[in-house]
């Protein structure tokens, strides 16, 4: 077993190769589904560019070359299509939180403490709604062959 050691901004990572190694994320998906993936967004070009960049990006470990880019671009966008309300309640509550740091003087003291409640609040907001809308899928699916049976659907 092999460990990484990574010191960023003084702050030490340890990674494990072999769990890096070993773990898949899903099925194995090309370049060209992912851009297509990419394509599909209601990005600007520009957006686009970096994203699409970033399935080149690979580091080597333990003597293998591992797509580390595109891994991280796969998990982004399974995460994107999963939770969307969440996605979208924790850019706009770190935007909030920027804004709130941005004001000259108070924003010292409401960018840590009020920006952060703020972010955690809209980001439990987000989940409730992902989570009302999976539960809704799951229950609507589930009671289809109840209804059917009934007659009452």
């Amino acid at each position: 077993m092999k460990k990484i050691k990574i010191i960023i901004d003084d702050e030490e990572i340890i990674i494990d190769t072999n769990t890096i190694l070993d773990s898949k994320i899903g099925p194995e998906e090309s370049n060209e589904n992912l851009k297509k993936r990419i394509n599909r967004l209601n990005l600007k070009k520009e957006d686009k560019g970096l994203l699409a960049s970033l399935i080149r990006k690979t580091a080597r470990i333990r003597g293998q070359i591992v797509q580390v880019g595109k891994v991280a671009l796969k998990f982004i966008l399974s995460l994107a299509e999963k939770f969307p309300h969440t996605l979208c309640a924790l850019i706009v509550g770190i935007v909030i939180k920027l804004l709130l740091s941005a004001i000259p003087l108070l924003g010292v003291i409401l960018g840590p403490v009020l920006g952060s409640m703020i972010v955690v609040a809209l980001v439990m907001v987000g989940v409730a709604l992902d989570l009302y809308n999976i539960l809704g899928s799951i229950i609507k699916n589930s009671a289809a062959p109840i209804n059917k049976a009934w007659g009452t659907a």
